[in-house]
């Protein structure tokens, strides 16, 4: 497939390519995704997203820092599955999954940086057109430190000052992302949380929660960005979605524009969540009635 060296935005596109009367899923990785090789294929999540009528969306990891400069400790890794040369084999792959499955969407995963920004630009300059959307995320701070590794942030979140000071650089560059208006939706805006519970936070992060997941939401609004709604952080120690559900209402209320995302790996992940993507599709669709009555902290 040729590039096509134009980049054109237009605000919520990816409604075009949804399926009418399902609920959707926009954040799967399949197989190229290099965190998850030896995962699902795109064959395997479609029949299995077909059984339970759910519009998925595939956001393989596109992780342009690597591609440019690997760090002196990765440089034997070689080029990623899904990289530069691989793209337009990516692209094959899904077309011709078109022939036989409609209910799904081809989206990327783009990590953002502000020190690789030009070059990432310059990639959506060529690609933008050839997805249905994509997807902005900021799993780094400082380049090749991951804060979606324990590791690597465990040691700060000891230390509230510390970790307080990388919350406020995290929402920092989450913003520059939204307001690129580069990306269609933004994934996981407080992921920066996810190896902690909030009842352990210090109450001026609790307090400051609020108001760092609010300014995302408008700011969202103002550029036509969605929020996504994601799932993953049911895996793990935050035990809520990302943002915070008791959130997700206000939100609602106000109209910003969300979409919901499992970021599922692994078909058993993405089936023991389905109930959480019915009930948010139906928030988004204002069915309270749905939302309240399958509501599980309801069920005994």
């Amino acid at each position: 497939m040729t590039p096509t060296n134009k980049i054109s935005h237009r605000p919520f596109r990816l409604f075009e390519s949804l399926t009418p009367q399902w609920d959707h899923d926009l954040h799967i990785h399949t197989n190229w995704s290099q965190d998850n090789l030896n995962g699902p294929t795109a064959h395997e999540w479609l029949n299995l997203s077909e059984r339970y009528k759910i519009h998925i969306g595939f956001t393989d990891h596109f992780e342009t820092g690597y591609y440019i400069h690997h760090p002196p400790k990765y440089a034997d890794l070689g080029s990623w599955k899904l990289n530069l040369n691989t793209i337009d084999n990516y692209l094959e792959e899904f077309d011709d999954l078109k022939s036989e499955f409609q209910h799904f969407s081809l989206g990327l995963e783009v990590s953002y940086h502000p020190s690789i920004q030009d070059r990432i630009w310059e990639f959506l300059d060529d690609y933008y057109s050839q997805f249905d959307y994509i997807t902005g995320s900021v799993h780094e701070i400082d380049l090749f430190r991951a804060i979606t590794v324990k590791k690597n942030v465990q040691p700060l979140i000891q230390n509230q000052v510390q970790f307080k000071s990388l919350i406020d650089r995290y929402f920092k560059l989450i913003q520059e992302m939204i307001d690129s208006k580069r990306f269609d939706i933004i994934a996981h805006p407080d992921v920066i949380f996810r190896f902690v519970s909030f009842s352990t936070l210090s109450k001026e992060i609790q307090n400051n929660y609020r108001r760092y997941l609010f300014d995302i939401a408008w700011l969202c609004d103002k550029t036509k960005t969605f929020m996504e709604i994601n799932l993953s952080g049911y895996r793990y120690q935050w035990q809520d979605s990302f943002p915070k559900e008791s959130l997700l209402a206000h939100f609602r209320m106000e109209d910003i524009p969300m979409v919901i995302g499992s970021d599922s790996h692994e078909l058993s992940s993405f089936s023991s969540i389905v109930p959480k993507i019915r009930k948010l599709n139906n928030l988004l669709k204002n069915n309270w009635k749905f939302v309240y009555k399958f509501d599980p902290s309801r069920i005994k």
